[in-house]
């Protein structure tokens, strides 16, 4: 070891707890940047470089830094965006919360030919604002930011395991196989893209629809069912009056879990559902009362609207103590708990079809 890469040794120990106050304070700005973009994120890590990785990097290139401060990656972020739109939505945002050193910073993706496929990141070299007021100590220090697609980061995972660095000593059959991955690694980013947004626009699509009323053609799917739970005007009427009727609070939960019990009692439209609630929403909520205006509850869930809307369904087409029992192992995936939830409605039968 030479003398220099001593002193920068020697320097970083004396230097931690400066960059553990940095990445701390980083984190939490970048935190602040990440609910400003909107962006969709799948992770938001840092690491400070170990001091073997340091003594490493050193030996390898110790003639390019003459003390800590020339090091940029002592301390390390990565941004990882769901989908590959969002690393440009987070790069636009990087200057408002950083000072960048645009010299060192890189856009990957710029770097590779139109024929070359493979990782895509932009690394920012950064560092805080004294006039922003943080601690003086930590705005000297540069820092990397690294922000990435999620199959990208998969990716580099993958490649860096496999020991992948450079083509030397590599087989062509190797090269070939990463070259052929690459691609559809950039091709499934944007595809997923795609889906997303059709995604979207469908979720769009039938929100429009479900809050002018016209849901009689809406197919009842989980998107549709959901939409329809939160937004649907007789819907949220009825779960308000549910609620006065029981003195209780109804707080939302998804209910994905009734879509298949739904579909089994001949509702495959959000119409079917709307009039069953027309229809039968008066004794839902006289039956709801006699399982639970005695009970303590303060908050019930969303579902329950959905829960005696189909009890009472049940009951209106007198379905037989079996179908009842079908039709609850649908819900709970429990058959011992579906035979006592139809025996239970059985025995309120009178009370709501008298």
């Amino acid at each position: 070891m030479n003398l220099k890469t001593k002193i920068i040794l020697d320097e970083y120990r004396q230097k931690k707890p400066d960059f553990q106050l940095l990445q701390t304070t980083v984190k939490n700005v970048m935190g602040e940047l990440v609910a400003a973009s909107g962006v969709d994120i799948f992770s938001l890590g840092s690491r400070i470089k170990a001091e073997d990785s340091l003594r490493g990097k050193l030996e390898r290139k110790g003639d390019k830094y003459s003390s800590l401060a020339d090091i940029t990656d002592i301390l390390g972020t990565r941004i990882v965006t769901t989908y590959s739109d969002g690393v440009d939505a987070i790069a636009k945002l990087i200057p408002e919360y950083f000072i960048v050193d645009v010299e060192n910073s890189v856009d990957k993706r710029t770097l590779l030919k139109d024929d070359v496929f493979g990782y895509m990141s932009v690394h920012f070299i950064c560092s805080l604002r004294a006039s922003d007021k943080y601690p003086e100590e930590i705005c000297a220090y540069r820092f990397e930011i690294q922000i990435c697609s999620v199959l990208q980061h998969v990716w580099s995972l993958i490649n860096h395991d496999l020991g992948y660095k450079t083509e030397f000593g590599v087989p062509h059959s190797v090269r070939r196989e990463f070259a052929r991955l690459a691609s559809l690694v950039e091709i499934a980013d944007e595809h997923f893209i795609k889906v997303r947004d059709t995604a979207n626009e469908y979720t769009s699509s039938v929100h429009e629809k479900i809050i002018s009323g016209n849901v009689d053609g809406v197919s009842l799917d989980y998107t549709t069912l959901k939409e329809y739970m939160q937004h649907s005007a007789p819907m949220t009427a009825y779960q308000k009056k549910l609620s006065e009727s029981l003195g209780v609070e109804i707080e939302y939960v998804a209910p994905d879990s009734y879509m298949i019990p739904l579909l089994w009692l001949g509702k495959n439209t959000i119409g079917d559902v709307q009039k069953m609630l027309e229809e039968n929403g008066d004794r839902a909520i006289d039956l709801a009362r006699t399982f639970l205006e005695n009970t303590d509850l303060d908050i019930i869930s969303s579902t329950v609207a959905l829960r005696f809307l189909c009890q009472t369904e049940l009951l209106v087409q007198k379905k037989s103590r079996e179908e009842m029992v079908e039709f609850f192992t649908l819900l709970t995936e429990n058959n011992t708990r579906a035979q006592r939830m139809a025996d239970s409605l059985l025995k309120k039968a009178d009370c709501i079809l008298r």
